[in-house]
């Protein structure tokens, strides 16, 4: 079992073995040989990985969570199983490109000029118009997570009602987040 140790000031873990190389005639040990090894490297890549896993669980939770609201809210409101499915299954995309984004993008979260483009991709395959103008911004987990559902239902919306429904409609997105934090 390694332990901590310090030495000349840093923390070091180490690992030993030893075994008795001679015993006096009543049994007590004379001889021992020993050797402890640094295993610093491998206990601190040992840690990470807890910390990973810790992460891991807690982003799991929190999606799932966020995938039981967008289901009840799905819900609401409609009448057949196969429009439930429909629906569930664009929300469950839409949250699933933030979340690409967000596993590339790692601790620094992910840029709203991806996640925008992500959310976007679908409805200009069906040859809608928008134009993605701004400054660069980096936005949190929780944020990119909310804003990319978000703009999935902004974009739905216009394909139904909005500018997206004309045929010469677009949509012209963010010019500036001044005082925006």
């Amino acid at each position: 079992m390694p332990t901590s140790l310090k030495v000349m000031g840093a923390m070091l873990w180490v690992s030993g073995r030893g075994r008795v190389i001679t015993r006096d005639p009543d049994g007590k040990v004379q001889l021992v040989a020993n050797m402890v090894m640094d295993v610093t490297e491998r206990k601190n890549a040992e840690q990470q990985v807890q910390l990973l896993l810790r992460e891991s669980t807690h982003r799991s939770k929190n999606l799932l969570a966020v995938v039981q609201a967008v289901a009840s809210q799905t819900a609401h409101g409609l009448t057949t199983l196969a429009e439930f499915q429909d629906k569930f299954g664009e929300r469950l995309r839409a949250l699933a490109a933030s979340q690409d984004l967000l596993v590339q993008g790692g601790r620094h979260g992910a840029a709203i000029e991806e996640l925008l483009k992500q959310q976007l991709a679908p409805f200009a395959d069906r040859g809608v118009g928008f134009e993605l103008n701004g400054p660069q911004v980096m936005l949190s987990a929780s944020v990119a997570q909310t804003l990319g559902l978000a703009l999935h239902e902004l974009a739905i919306n216009a394909t139904k009602y909005g500018a997206w429904s004309l045929p010469e409609g677009s949509v012209e997105q963010w010019q500036s987040f001044e005082g925006v934090k």
